[in-house]
């Protein structure tokens, strides 16, 4: 997903295997392209299928 202005919340999804593993860090990493940038990381929902 491109970054740029956003005037909502835009959902995105990501699949991953975890392996045997039963904890996850999630980070969030940005390079800015100007000095007043920023980005929101919020409600995060972790699903098993």
């Amino acid at each position: 997903m491109p970054y740029g202005s956003k005037a909502a919340y835009s959902p995105l999804t990501v699949d991953f295997n975890s392996g045997s593993n039963s904890t996850l860090t999630v980070f969030n990493g940005f390079h800015a392209g100007a000095v007043d940038t920023w980005v929101r990381l919020d409600d995060l929902r972790l699903s098993a299928q």
